[in-house]
């Protein structure tokens, strides 16, 4: 079968089928002034409304039921111009979410 074939929770892609509903997910944000509470909007080029989008989408799949874990891996900015809050390696979200920080 070629194509895609959706049924709740189950895809049939090219004749294979797989289960959606343990879905984890890995998003990938360059711009590494990003955290979960007191996003500084307009600081400078790492702050703009792409954070916030960022944030909240990841907030928001997090919610579904599908969606067992997320990641999201940005930069660790580690600056006495900025907060501390960018230095810390991994910050949860929630139960199913975090941002982690590589350096």
């Amino acid at each position: 079968m070629n194509g895609i074939l959706k049924f709740p929770g189950l895809y049939l892609i090219g004749g294979n089928s797989y289960n959606f509903f343990n879905m984890y997910l890995l998003m990938i944000n360059i711009h590494g002034l990003i955290r979960n509470e007191n996003i500084e909007l307009g600081r400078d080029a790492d702050t703009g409304g792409q954070t916030r989008y960022v944030i909240d989408l990841v907030k928001n799949l997090s919610k579904q039921k599908e969606v067992s874990g997320i990641d999201l891996v940005t930069r660790q900015i580690k600056d006495k111009r900025v907060s501390r809050s960018y230095s810390q390696a991994v910050e949860k979200i929630n139960a199913k979410a975090s941002i982690v920080r590589l350096t």
